[in-house]
């Protein structure tokens, strides 16, 4: 039963390009820009319904991380980051970075990539840090 006042939509990322562009993503397809001050808009597609987990700037391009892959956010449509990220299984997105010219892919099940724009190169992960017990943590894969 929904509390009053509440949304059946739910946050999921916020990137603070700017004090005042300031972006969330979330559940069925939203996308919102702008700032406490002037409030926000959707400019999210009407027709998207996949849960947008992350959003970042790199490079001149948004990238939002879906449920499911990576996008290149156009502030009207989602498409297709290019070239995919090749790697067997399926995607499990679960956050985007960037820092200066590269951008980082944080994935449940692929592990951890970077991209230069041309090419996607995979972050190997000690075994021994993947065998840790991080005790206090909640898990939150799939």
């Amino acid at each position: 039963m929904p509390l009053p006042g509440s949304s059946p939509y739910v946050i999921k990322d916020i990137f603070i390009e700017t004090p005042d562009k300031v972006w969330m993503v979330g559940s069925r397809g939203t996308i919102l820009v702008g700032n406490a001050r002037s409030g926000f808009s959707n400019v999210g597609f009407a027709g998207d319904t996949e849960t947008l987990l992350s959003i970042i700037r790199f490079k001149d391009k948004y990238i939002v991380a879906s449920d499911y892959a990576l996008h290149i956010f156009d502030a009207h449509h989602l498409t297709p980051l290019k070239p995919w990220l090749r790697r067997g299984g399926t995607p499990t997105p679960l956050r985007v970075q960037a820092v200066d010219d590269v951008l980082f892919y944080f994935d449940y099940k692929l592990g951890v990539h970077r991209f230069d724009g041309i090419r996607w190169e995979e972050i190997p992960i000690p075994s021994e840090l993947l065998a840790r017990d991080f005790r206090g943590l909640i898990g939150r894969g799939p």
